[in-house]
C-alpha cells in the first residue's frame, strides 16, 4: 500500500473530526463555502525520521553481520589448518612406524634422519613438529640428490642413472641404446626432471631375488 504525506491544518482536523487523541482527515465539499466533511480516514502525526540514529543502526547491523561472517571464515580456516596438521602428523608417523610396503622408511633412512631406527624411541624423543620438520628436510635434500632412475645429461646426451654410491654420486649410467657407461670421476650431471622409477624397482627386485 502506498503512503502519502498530506498537509492539513490541525485546527480543521480537530474541529471537524476530532476523536479524543485520534484525528481524521477532513475534506472541503464546497470551495466557496466553509463546508467540511469527515472522511473517517485516520491521521497519524508525521515524525521526521532521525537520520543519524538510522545511520548508526545500519552501521551496527552491518558491523554485526561482518563480524559473524569473519568469525565463520576464521573458523573454517582454523578447521582446515587443524585437519592439515593431523594429516601431516599421521603421514610422519606412518613413515616412522610402518614397514616399507606401507609407506614406512627403511631402517638406514630412519637412522640417517633421527639417529635411531626404533620407532618407539623416535616417537618418545621427538614431538610431531620436530619429526615433520626432520622428514621435510630429508626429503627436500633427497629430491635435490641424483637417484637411481633419474634422467641426467652428460656431454649433451641423455642417460638414466643405474648406480649411485653411498655418498649419492652416480657411478653407472644407462644409454638410450641399452649400453652402460661407468663414471670414473665425480662429474656434475644436470637432471632433466624426468624419472624412471620402474628401473629402480626392477633392480630392487633383482637384489631381493639374489638375497633369497
Amino acid at each position: 500500500m502506498s503512503k502519502y504525506i498530506i498537509e492539513v491544518g490541525d485546527a480543521y482536523a480537530e474541529h471537524i473530526c476530532g476523536k479524543g487523541d485520534m484525528l481524521c482527515l477532513p475534506v472541503r465539499i464546497n470551495e466557496f463555502e466553509n463546508n467540511w466533511m469527515n472522511t473517517n480516514i485516520s491521521l497519524t502525526p508525521y515524525t521526521e525520521p532521525d537520520i543519524e540514529k538510522a545511520r548508526e543502526e545500519e552501521y551496527e547491523k552491518g558491523y554485526q553481520d561482518a563480524t559473524a561472517k569473519i568469525s565463520s571464515d576464521e573458523q573454517a580456516i582454523a578447521e582446515k589448518a587443524y585437519q592439515s596438521g593431523l594429516n601431516d602428523a599421521w603421514k610422519a608417523a606412518r613413515k616412522i612406524a610402518c614397514a616399507g610396503a606401507h609407506g614406512g622408511y627403511h631402517i638406514d633412512t630412519k637412522i640417517h634422519i633421527f639417529g635411531a631406527a626404533d620407532y618407539s624411541y623416535i616417537l618418545a624423543n621427538y614431538n610431531a613438529s620436530e619429526a615433520i620438520e626432520k622428514i621435510r628436510q630429508y626429503e627436500q635434500e633427497k629430491e635435490q640428490q641424483i637417484q637411481v632412475g633419474d634422467e641426467v645429461i652428460l656431454d649433451g646426451r641423455k642417460y638414466v642413472v643405474l648406480v649411485v654410491d653411498e655418498d649419492g654420486i652416480p657411478e653407472k649410467l644407462l644409454e638410450p641404446d641399452g649400453y652402460t657407461l661407468t663414471l670414473t670421476t665425480d662429474v656434475k650431471l644436470p637432471k632433466t626432471g624426468r624419472r624412471f622409477p620402474e628401473i629402480a624397482a626392477v633392480l630392487e627386485k633383482m637384489r631381493g631375488g639374489q638375497d633369497g
